[in-house]
C-alpha cells in the first residue's frame, strides 16, 4: 500500500517549524574554544588545546561554581575526557550555557593585557 498524503498532524508541520532554534545553537564555536587561552594561576597562560589534562580541569571547575546552578551544571559534564579536544570544547559551552563566568582570550597578548 503506498501513501501518498501526509497525515493532517504532519501536515500542520511547515519547515522553518522544524529547523533548530538558533538557542540551540553552541555559544562558543569548536575553532574559538580550543584556539583560545585562559589565565590560571599567578600570571600562567594555558591554550585550551595545549594545557594539560589537570590544568583544564582545574579551570572547569573553578567556573562550575560559578555558573547560575553548580549542581546541575557540574552533572551536565560527568563523563568527559580531556584529553579530547572535542570534550574541552563541549565543557566550554556547556559552561557558558549555564551562566558560569570564563574568561577565554583569543590570544597571549589579550591575555597579558588583563594580568598587568
Amino acid at each position: 500500500m503506498k501513501i501518498t498524503a501526509l497525515p493532517p498532524a504532519l501536515e500542520a508541520i511547515r519547515e522553518e517549524d522544524a529547523l533548530v532554534s538558533k538557542s540551540a545553537s553552541p555559544k562558543l564555536t569548536y575553532r574559538q574554544a580550543v584556539n583560545s587561552y585562559f589565565i590560571a594561576g599567578p600570571g600562567q597562560i594555558y591554550r585550551v588545546a595545549e594545557c594539560s589534562i589537570e590544568q583544564f580541569t582545574a579551570l572547569v571547575a573553578g567556573c562550575v561554581i560559578t555558573a547560575k546552578n553548580p549542581k546541575v551544571c557540574a552533572g551536565a559534564l560527568v563523563g568527559l575526557d580531556y584529553s579530547e579536544l572535542l570534550s574541552r570544547w563541549y565543557a566550554l559551552d556547556t559552561l557558558r550555557v549555564y551562566g558560569a563566568k570564563i574568561r577565554l582570550y583569543p590570544s597571549t597578548e589579550g591575555a597579558e593585557g588583563t594580568i598587568h
